[in-house]
């Protein structure tokens, strides 16, 4: 499989634009004009990981293997901050993060996101490449199902403040459960699952576009539903690979981690199939893939309780 440079956005945000080349492919040091002209950062074609590859054991994520629940996890882009969800001893579901200093470090002792959580219990976080744009789950208003959010910082040490709906994501029955937001490391696309009017049935997954000044235009994703569940999906940096967690027949029990991948971001999906190694007896949901493919990161309650998981791959 030939495997070329693959490009991670430098930064995202509604408001802001990628630096672009200049007349002759100039970017500012440490970054590549990508094939679309914008300066982005760029991962060795040696180090990064097959998607196809085999996945070895799964092992727990040091910290996170307790009788809480930890669950729903999503990391930076350079995989020193980890988002999650969990009881962490509380009734209902909250947002916490977790940080460390370098990858080869334990993450520290996880902190509620305090301006972001309610009594509604919040769910699936994911944050923006540049760690400034926070999209989640949330019950905060009584009588309704769950929907998506959206939090903002006005840099990486600062905290997530006021908190919105996403705009024209939502479905337009407010008692429908809108879940699991997913936003593509480019920041133009906005992966959810819902239960509404016009799936197959259970949960389906769903895309919304960035426009320039919002997502719009969501849409199935048909190659990749059934009647079944199909929940969780969590897209490549490069989005040519997609994960999702489904109960549809031909995994080992509950929820499994089926992938689909296709040649370029143009191509629709083909199939989902299996990634034997992820799965277990148990639900097991997707996470957060690292940009250069080779470490995946996800939740599963075979041990009793949801806990995280660490999964590494290795480069050809």
């Amino acid at each position: 499989m030939a495997v070329g440079a693959l490009f991670v956005p430098a930064c995202f945000h509604p408001n802001y634009d990628h630096p672009t080349c200049g007349s002759n492919g100039e970017c500012p040091d440490g970054l590549r004009c990508s094939p679309q002209k914008v300066c982005e950062e760029s991962v060795d074609a040696s180090s990064i990981c097959d998607p196809a590859g085999t996945f070895d054991t799964p092992v727990p994520l040091t910290g996170f293997n307790t009788a809480n629940t930890e669950a729903t996890s999503r990391l930076s882009t350079d995989e020193l901050e980890l988002y999650f969800s969990g009881t962490s001893g509380t009734v209902d579901s909250n947002l916490y993060k977790a940080q460390r200093s370098t990858t080869n470090q334990p993450f520290g002792a996880p902190i509620a996101l305090a301006q972001v959580n309610t009594a509604g219990g919040e769910h699936d976080p994911s944050v923006s490449s540049d760690g400034l744009m926070l999209f989640f789950t949330s019950g905060r208003v009584s009588g309704e199902g769950f929907h998506l959010y959206v939090s903002a910082r006005m840099s990486r040490v600062g905290e997530f403040g006021a908190v919105s709906e996403v705009a024209n994501v939502n479905s337009a029955t407010v008692t429908d459960n809108d879940i699991q937001p997913f936003v593509t490391a480019d920041g133009q696309e906005l992966w959810f699952a819902s239960i509404r009017s016009g799936g197959l049935g259970g949960l389906d997954i769903y895309r919304a576009f960035w426009n320039g000044s919002n997502f719009a235009n969501v849409a199935a994703i048909t190659a990749l539903i059934t009647n079944a569940d199909d929940e969780a999906p969590m897209l490549s940096a490069d989005k040519l690979t997609v994960y999702l967690s489904s109960n549809r027949p031909g995994g080992k029990s509950g929820l499994d981690i089926w992938t689909a991948h296709r040649s370029t971001t143009s191509d629709g999906f083909p199939a989902p199939r299996l990634v034997p190694e992820l799965n277990s007896s148990a639900n097991d949901y997707v996470g957060w893939l690292s940009p250069d493919n080779c470490r995946m990161y996800f939740a599963s309650n075979v041990a009793g309780t949801y806990d995280i998981y660490v999964v590494t791959r290795y480069p050809l």
